[in-house]
């Protein structure tokens, strides 16, 4: 039997429409703004991105599937040299009121010392970005701190 490898998920409620937070994590130069300090993100299913975040730390995959203002699909490595592995993380926007929850599915962790490691700190990054991008979206302040990789 194939190992059960670790999955998160998160949702977060923005005022604003899905359209709005769906361009804030597909445009280079709003990802920029709450994110991360250089993207290269084309919106096509297959084709390869590059992220790079303070402090030069960057990953390229490959974007997996894109549905405008509802899903974003991307491959997403993990760990490094021999424990490098890939896991998928899926943003889907649902309407809701007069905003949107945002959820995403982070999967593909293995149950191993290095997965779970990376597990731990995937699931605080994205509370601590995702929060970030409440209050770009909603204040229009960055909270980032320069320390920030």
């Amino acid at each position: 039997m194939a190992e059960k490898k670790l999955a998160l998920r998160q949702s977060f409620f923005y005022r604003t429409t899905p359209r709005r937070l769906y361009g804030a994590l597909t445009e280079p130069d709003q990802l920029v703004g709450w994110f991360l300090s250089k993207a290269e993100l084309p919106l096509q299913g297959g084709a390869p991105y590059r992220f790079e975040w303070a402090g030069g730390y960057s990953h390229r995959a490959r974007v997996v599937e894109v549905v405008p203002d509802r899903r974003l699909t991307l491959e997403w490595p993990n760990g490094s040299g021999t424990h490098r592995f890939m896991t998928e993380v899926t943003f889907t926007f649902r309407r809701a009121g007069r905003g949107t929850f945002l959820t995403v599915q982070h999967s593909g962790f293995p149950r191993t010392p290095v997965g779970i490691e990376q597990y731990g700190g995937t699931q605080s990054g994205w509370a601590y970005y995702l929060l970030n991008l409440r209050s770009v979206v909603e204040f229009g302040r960055d909270l980032r701190s320069p320390r920030d990789g």
